[in-house]
């Protein structure tokens, strides 16, 4: 098996750019928030909550205090969790191996960072020129014919760099 990416611009609609910005809210809040725990715990020294943990309490404050997060896709969120896991995975990995400097301690996700992203798994569909994400529905891409339509899509990663998607 064969595993290729793709990269490319597409063209969004009002309705689609306010749905990408709540799921980009969604995914650097989720990130926020696991980081915010972790850290407590490491700075405690108690024991460190894992991906699962954490998801399950995120199903929690769902329901009381985050609410809005139903507008978004699950996925968002949850692999959020999975790379704020991933980063402390790694800070422990650096501090393991001795190596000298900064040891890359995971940093907060700032809204005003020019590069936002999120990423989603579930039924994604290509078609000539459009891709239709969970959530999002189908959103035109700028080249057409550029991703191939025979293939099977494992996930989306949507970013915006300068304003554009």
């Amino acid at each position: 098996m064969i595993y290729r990416s793709y990269k490319t611009q597409i063209i969004v609609n009002n309705k689609q750019q306010t749905t990408l910005r709540k799921h980009v809210g969604s995914a650097r809040w989720a990130y926020n928030w696991a980081l915010s725990i972790k850290k407590t715990a490491f700075d405690n020294k108690q024991k460190i909550p894992s991906y699962i943990d954490l998801s399950k309490e995120l199903t929690k404050l769902k329901e009381f205090i985050v609410p809005w997060m139903y507008d978004s896709s699950k996925c968002a969120p949850q692999n959020a969790l999975i790379d704020c896991d991933t980063a402390f995975k790694n800070f422990f990995d650096r501090c393991k191996k001795r190596v000298k400097g900064d040891k890359g301690f995971p940093k907060y996700k700032s809204k005003r960072n020019e590069k936002q992203s999120f990423k989603l798994q579930g039924t994604i569909s290509v078609g000539n020129n459009y891709i239709k994400l969970p959530r999002i529905g189908k959103v035109k891409l700028c080249q057409i014919g550029y991703i191939p339509t025979d293939c099977k899509i494992l996930s989306a990663t949507v970013s915006t760099r300068a304003g554009k998607w």
